[in-house]
């Protein structure tokens, strides 16, 4: 779950989660803030809240904390986003509220042992000011891996050089030497926090024809212009 939230500064936007008991028997739940980021291949890495420089933990409040389920129940929760008047932060701050199972007593037989599994639910909160967006972005990097004998994947690496959240996504044009196209393959749209990279790969065939071929890559993001990008490489005989 994601709320991507624009706020003049000062302002306060307010919201709910409705969490859901979906077992037959009752549960207790503890709700909490913490932040997070991503690396180049959008593996998630998480801190105490208020650890990074983008973080909006201190502008996030809740209530209730903890919750009792019954069996198949459901209650809400009251998330508050207060941001500040002042005119340093811009662009796109963001943290996390878990929602997260709290763990039973199990008792067991004499030599057995057991495993506790808790659930825990993370819900990404973007808060972006009004009227500070910058939009910016390109195609720093494209290569090919082998998947299989006649498959394989191009690796597209985005930079987010903005500072807000972007959601990139295009298409992939596979051209022979002619420059005719002969294949063309959707990229699908991901999401990219402000200044970090993030590798898209795109699975394709490989020509059937030996040649020289290239491959180019057009993401749109939300700016006025689309990146591009391309990679030449050569089908050669088996």
């Amino acid at each position: 779950m994601k709320f991507e939230l624009t706020i003049p500064r000062g302002g306060t936007r307010m919201f709910s989660l409705r969490v859901t008991n979906m077992e037959d028997k009752a549960t207790r739940v503890k709700i909490y803030q913490g932040d997070w980021d991503e690396d180049i291949y959008n593996r998630s890495r998480y801190f105490p809240p208020g650890a990074l420089g983008h973080s909006a933990a201190n502008w996030i409040k809740f209530s209730p904390e903890r919750l009792y389920l019954g069996p198949q129940k459901t209650e809400e929760v009251r998330v508050e986003v207060n941001v500040p008047e002042d005119n340093k932060p811009s662009g796109s701050y963001w943290s996390m509220l878990f929602v997260e199972e709290e763990p039973t007593v199990t008792k067991m037989e004499s030599g057995q042992t057991g495993v506790n599994i808790i659930l825990r639910y993370g819900i990404t909160v973007f808060v972006t000011f009004k009227d500070t967006e910058i939009i910016d972005g390109a195609i720093t990097n494209m290569k090919i891996l082998t998947a299989e004998e006649d498959k394989f994947f191009f690796e597209i690496t985005f930079e987010n050089r903005g500072n807000i959240l972007l959601h990139p996504k295009g298409y992939l044009e596979i051209r022979d030497e002619e420059g005719e196209t002969i294949k063309k393959i959707n990229v699908n749209q991901f999401s990219i926090l402000p200044g970090h990279s993030e590798i898209s790969k795109v699975f394709a065939e490989k020509p059937k024809n030996v040649g020289q071929y290239t491959g180019l890559a057009v993401l749109h993001f939300g700016g006025d212009y689309l990146v591009a990008g391309e990679l030449v490489f050569k089908v050669v005989a088996k």
